[in-house]
């Protein structure tokens, strides 16, 4: 992948206390460092700070609109360069990765306003929307299922997806008529999405969610990752809810897996582990720009699934600028470069033989042609 940019954010909480936050964000904002709590042999406690960098780090004071002004006209700005993107929203249940994504009543989300720029700059904007929720796929409007169509090269498409046309702004619409339009496809989208109870939120989306917007050929993706949770925290533990959440994990750490060896440039891309890799199989290239936008709870007691989804952010930094390793040549692979070698110094020997018999005889014929001259001079 060309272009790689993480970022984090921490999203305000009632609950927050600010003057024992655990965490401390340093570096001009790209570097969050974490407050964690250890408990030795004679049980005293001692704190061990871990670090993390990243392109931004967003702290609670920021909103979206800010937000967005950092990563959404980036976006933007690719596809008007006919360049592809893929946004990854990721986090622990109820860490504000829908508030982020889709805003409330006071604040606009990112979609939202993502919408809205594209409605003025692109003339043809097309989208469309799929959940993935149990390994089943459903049209996020129309909420049926998708019939898919696994092709030769192991991606998936779907036969029965609608699309549909974004409003542009012209003579004939007004600022509040796209403000409406874009406002409906937002609700479209919140009300049909699947949703259940986690330990953090009443609310929480447990769905994966792929919203793709295309102009012409190119497009933007737009990821939602359903919250993950550990099974040890989860308020229901029925047989259904552990498939639920084992099925989510999959597909998150199948994402992690693609991505990071798409940057290392590996010969294969696990893409078939998941049926969310098998659908972004496209997006596992060098020609896409990806960003990814981790949410995190702000509260002491939610540190271990901060700490968690730190370390899987953090794992795409490590290999954002990593170059692909050269295996060591062994003893045959020398004996062949010794021999080509020989080979070419003895072609080199030749030519350059050849070149010295040629300058010779031009040299004999200057001489005798001078001397002809003087000749003929005398004559």
């Amino acid at each position: 992948m060309s272009n790689i940019k993480i970022y984090a954010r921490v999203r305000a909480h009632e609950k927050q206390n600010y003057k024992k936050r655990p965490y401390l964000i340093t570096s001009r904002e790209h570097n969050i460092q974490l407050m964690l709590e250890k408990r030795t042999i004679t049980n005293e406690v001692k704190i061990q700070a871990k670090n993390y960098m990243f392109d931004k780090v967003f702290d609670t004071d920021y909103k979206n609109a800010a937000i967005y002004n950092e990563m959404g006209f980036m976006l933007v700005s690719n596809l008007l360069k006919q360049q592809n993107s893929v946004l990854y929203v990721y986090g622990q249940t109820g860490s504000g990765k829908t508030y982020s994504l889709f805003g409330d009543e006071n604040n606009m989300g990112l979609l939202e306003m993502l919408l809205l720029d594209l409605s003025r700059s692109c003339s043809d904007i097309v989208y469309n929307g799929v959940q993935i929720y149990n390994n089943k796929c459903y049209d996020i409007f129309t909420k049926k299922e998708l019939k898919e169509c696994e092709q030769s090269d192991g991606s998936i498409e779907f036969l029965n997806i609608e699309s549909f046309h974004l409003h542009k702004f012209n003579d004939n619409t007004t600022r509040d008529d796209i403000i409406h339009n874009v406002g409906n496809v937002i609700d479209n989208i919140k009300s049909a999405r699947y949703v259940g109870v986690s330990s953090s939120n009443k609310t929480s989306s447990r769905s994966h969610l792929l919203f793709q917007v295309k102009c012409g050929n190119n497009y933007i993706k737009i990821v939602d990752l359903a919250g993950s949770e550990r099974a040890c925290r989860s308020k229901h533990n029925e047989e259904h809810n552990f498939r639920e959440n084992a099925n989510i994990n999959l597909g998150i750490l199948a994402i992690k897996e693609c991505i990071r060896s798409s940057t290392c440039h590996s010969k294969k891309v696990p893409y078939r582990n998941s049926k969310i890799t098998k659908i972004l199989k496209e997006t596992f290239c060098t020609s896409v720009n990806t960003f990814v936008l981790a949410t995190m709870s702000p509260l002491k007691e939610d540190i271990v699934d901060t700490k968690d989804t730190l370390k899987y952010i953090s794992e795409f930094k490590k290999v954002k600028n990593r170059s692909p390793t050269l295996k060591p040549i062994g003893q045959k692979g020398k004996l062949a470069i010794n021999k080509c070698n020989m080979k070419l110094n003895n072609a080199l020997d030749k030519q350059q033989f050849e070149q010295t018999k040629i300058l010779k005889l031009i040299e004999d014929n200057i001489s005798s042609l001078r001397d002809l001259h003087a000749d003929i001079k005398k004559v």
